[in-house]
């Protein structure tokens, strides 16, 4: 399971995809008096009475998505992944050179790190915690908040026997 904070912020702040539509929200649920289902749609640039006090639609939909991102139930997600973390190739060319040659052999290598990443989850690296990528003793795994996800790489490498 991870906790996306990272939506957390996103949703408080307005900037997330799911905050888009800034014009209306409906919100459903149960009657705390009746158990009946209700539902009340909130339009921005309108005011409603809510518990005997009036509030704005802006309010209302600004108040919907704080209160969604406080649950933390919203933001975690079942998570499963598989990532090609490490893969190195490498070649001798050693028989392209004769005994008499100055070069006894010579190899070329080429190693990629972090070049596929295949996960259900919704935010940028599963793997990320509050202390940063790659950090999985830190205590903090499984949360991410803002993290850093693991950067992807390319080395090449050549080896010159004399």
């Amino acid at each position: 399971m991870i906790y996306n904070g990272t939506e957390y912020l996103l949703l408080n702040n307005g900037l997330s995809p799911q905050t888009l539509d800034r014009e209306s929200v409906t919100v459903e649920g149960v009657s705390s008096t009746t158990g009946e289902p209700v539902s009340y749609t909130y339009n921005a640039g309108q005011m409603y009475i809510v518990n005997g006090a009036e509030k704005s639609g802006d309010y209302m939909i600004q108040s919907y998505w704080s209160n969604y991102a406080s649950n933390a139930y919203n933001l975690l997600t079942d998570t499963n992944w598989l990532r090609l973390r490490a893969v190195s190739l490498a070649y001798d060319f050693r028989g392209l050179f004769n005994k008499q040659s100055f070069i006894k052999g010579l190899t070329a290598t080429v190693t990629g790190t972090n070049l596929f990443l295949w996960s259900n989850y919704k935010g940028m690296d599963p793997e990320v915690s509050v202390s940063g990528s790659g950090t999985g003793g830190s205590g903090s795994s499984g949360i991410d908040y803002c993290g850093v996800p693991a950067t992807a790489g390319l080395s090449f490498g050549l080896n010159i026997t004399f």
